[in-house]
């Protein structure tokens, strides 16, 4: 128990040490004065961010049994998906209509990758 206890913690600090990089870096940057690379830098952390927070509750809802198993196509299209609305709400072109129009990217996508992972188990 202790383990998991341990590894519990050790996630929840590298999310919150994530939280405080990305807090740090938009908080002291200007977006206006800062370069190109160092702003797609910047996304690409809390990219991270939100697929590190999206595996620790998968494996908090796997211990708990709300979820019988975690798959990683699931993770990473659920953190896509919440990485593209943020990106949208960002630069001023989130609505409804996107929002509507990501459910069924991401329905496809899933299906789309789990017939890609069943053609490589066959093969």
């Amino acid at each position: 128990m202790q383990i998991i206890k341990t590894a519990s913690t050790q996630k929840v600090l590298q999310i919150a040490a994530l939280l405080l990089a990305d807090c740090a870096f938009f908080v002291f940057s200007d977006p206006s004065h800062l370069s190109l690379i160092l702003m797609i830098l910047g996304w690409v952390l809390i990219g991270i961010t939100v697929y590190m927070a999206c595996l620790y509750g998968a494996r908090l809802s796997l211990r708990a049994g709300l979820i019988k198993n975690q798959k990683r196509i699931t993770l990473v299209l659920l953190s896509s998906v919440i990485y593209l609305v943020l990106v949208l709400q960002a630069v001023g072109q989130l609505s409804l209509r996107d929002i509507a129009a990501l459910l069924p990217l991401m329905i496809i996508g899933y299906l789309y990758f789990k017939r890609v992972k069943s053609e490589k188990v066959v093969a």
